[in-house]
Parts: structure tokens; sequence; C-alpha cells
């Protein structure tokens, strides 16, 4: 909404009042005018909100052509990606940061302590994600088949981690021995935690 929206304002600062006189040197220059204010990736948002629009319009029969089809955007390749990776004391402290028991009070009033549920349903989502490097969405479609131990080694193997036909041939991924330990091991072990 907003690329329509800037990029109509820039047809009526530069007097174009209707979209059917809207040609590809147009749009060309609200681009490179945008490259003036705005990040490349911005940029090619913005460039592919428009080609959108004009597709919808050509569709409806609004207009004849796309002005927008042949306008190339910025080029922007990606080197490195901004998502940060935790090193392993970070991870250790994510870890150790969530609660592995809870306490609770019976009708006496005497306090317990028992494990909680949540706490290692959490540290162990958050392991697989930190030792597999898998998103959430596929850590969240693993089942406790996708989980295998061979030997002294343990692994996953999960169709939403890697392709299908990968898993078909039983390619694995190793785990880390600390979430080997916490995926292996009850809850409630005094070597879990």
């Amino acid at each position: 909404m907003n690329a329509t929206r800037r990029f109509a304002a820039w047809c009526d600062q530069k007097g174009i009042g209707q979209l059917a006189d809207v040609q590809a040197f147009h749009v060309a220059a609200f681009v490179k005018h945008l490259q003036g204010e705005f990040s490349p990736p911005t940029v090619k948002q913005h460039l592919a909100a428009l080609r959108m629009l004009f597709d919808w319009l050509v569709t409806g029969h609004i207009l004849d052509v796309n002005p927008a089809h042949a306008v190339r955007g910025p080029t922007y390749v990606v080197k490195k990606g901004k998502t940060p990776v935790l090193n392993a004391e970070e991870a250790r402290e994510l870890l150790d940061s969530i609660k592995m028991v809870r306490k609770t009070a019976d009708k006496e009033g005497t306090e317990t302590e028992e494990p909680a549920l949540v706490g290692f349903r959490d540290r162990a989502l958050i392991g697989v994600m930190v030792y597999t490097f898998a998103r959430i969405n596929a850590v969240l479609q693993m089942k406790v088949r996708d989980y295998f131990v061979q030997g002294r080694r343990a692994g996953v193997c999960a169709p939403a981690i890697m392709p299908t036909s990968w898993c078909l041939i039983r390619t694995r991924c190793p785990t880390a021995p600390p979430i080997q330990r916490r995926i292996s091991t009850p809850p409630g072990s005094a070597t879990y935690l």
C-alpha cells in the first residue's frame, strides 16, 4: 500500500493524472527517485508492488500493457545474512534460563517442587533449533520417529528440515552431545539437567 501511495504522490507531482498515461520511463524514473531515499531491497519491493498493481489492472482490462514490466530494479546481492548466530556460551545461557521445576503447594500449604513440563518442552525446542540450525516451523513438524540413535550417536532425520528424498535415503543430521543428552534422558532424572 505504501508503494502505491508513494507512486501516486510522485505521479501527482509530475503531473500524471491518469494511470493510463503512465509509461515505462515514468516507472523507471520513480525507481531512480526511490534509490536516492531507500535501500535496494526496499526499492525492489516497491517495484514488485507496482508490477502487481499494473498486472491486476491489465488482467481487469483497465490497461493494455503493464508499464512496470520492463523496468529493472537495482541489483542487490546478499553475501552474509543478518540473522545473528548464538555462540556456545550464549546458547548455554539461553537454555539454562528456562525454568525446569516449578513450586506447587498442596492442600496443607506445603511447598513442593515438580518438573515444569513447559520448561522441558521449551528447552527441547530451542535446543534442537540451536544445534541443528532448523527453524521453529521445521522443529514443530518433527515427529518422535525423526529422532534416531545409532550406536552412541543420535541425530534427527526430519522432512521439515531436509527434503523428503534425502530423508528416504536416511541422510541424517547428527545432534550435538548436549542436545542428545536432553532428548535421550527422561525428564526428572538427575542427568537430564
